[in-house]
């Protein structure tokens, strides 16, 4: 897993593995929230298997799958929540990371420019360029 750190308390990847909410645990992290929808790949793991895993690992869990690009008012809504739902370090995964950061720019959209959340991401490989429209 790599983990692309997009601000102090919120960070991005690809799929996890058990392994890695070990890692997540040890860095602090105490929210991990999906949006890869189940059954994208044959190979994935599945949302009820993560919310084991991540109960094993005492952090709290959330699946909010959305398809790329394709980000409602509510997806938003819903990711900005859970962001704002608790006091530490939240990290979010689908699979490459792309959505995930996505989502976290449009969370953020009204605290930063486009140019500076386009920067952000792109230190990270990511571009919003696919949703830019959704930043006029």
């Amino acid at each position: 897993m790599t983990i692309k750190q997009l601000s102090e308390n919120f960070s991005v990847s690809g799929e996890l593995s058990e392994q890695d909410f070990s890692t997540l645990k040890e860095l602090g992290v105490n929210l991990v929230i999906n949006v890869r929808p189940d059954n994208e790949s044959s190979e994935q793991v599945s949302n009820e298997d993560y919310q084991e895993i991540s109960r094993a690992h005492s952090i709290e869990y959330a699946f909010m799958p959305v398809k790329p690009c394709e980000y409602t008012d509510a997806d938003i809504k819903k990711m900005q929540a859970l962001i704002q739902s608790t006091d530490g370090r939240v990290h979010s995964f689908c699979r490459t990371g792309a959505r995930a950061a996505h989502l976290w720019a449009l969370t953020n959209k009204q605290k930063l420019s486009y140019a500076n959340l386009q920067e952000i991401l792109a230190q990270h490989a990511y571009d919003l360029s696919p949703i830019a429209l959704r930043f006029k």
